[in-house]
């Protein structure tokens, strides 16, 4: 398992989000010139903000599909606070944010699937568009 620090955007991590299939948790976190340089070396795709900043995307479905045609339902990631403590809150845009992922490589690229998210800085979402767990 890995880690990596950023600003949090678009994080649905407890509840997954629903509306491009299939189901997934997923966290969009802004990083660094830096790291976003280290992780495109390492054959991870970048995003850019419009605003020109750097992002890593982080996925984790909710079923899937063993060897054997079995449905397998994956937990939600752990969501912690600063001291580790568990944490009931929607993380909203710009929270500070450490992702614990594990990488993986299909017929795709190279991906990073998401298993823990700490909230060092928490910015709770309150808007009235979409947010973890709700739909346009």
């Amino acid at each position: 398992m890995s880690l990596v620090s950023g600003k949090a955007l678009w994080a649905n991590i407890t509840t997954p989000q629903t509306r491009f299939p299939p189901p997934k948790y997923t966290i969009t976190l802004i990083v660094d010139d830096e790291t976003a340089t280290q992780f495109e070396q390492d054959g991870f795709r970048i995003g850019v903000t419009d605003e020109g900043e750097k992002t890593l995307t982080m996925k984790r479905t909710v079923e899937w599909t063993d060897s054997e045609g079995k449905t397998m339902v994956n937990d939600a990631p752990k969501l912690m606070d600063a001291d580790k403590d568990p944490l009931d809150a929607i993380v909203g845009n710009g929270s500070d944010v450490v992702v614990q992922f594990r990488t993986y490589t299909n017929n795709y690229g190279k991906f990073m699937e998401l298993q823990a998210v700490q909230v060092l800085n928490l910015i709770e979402y309150e808007g009235s568009g979409p947010a973890d767990g709700e739909e346009f």
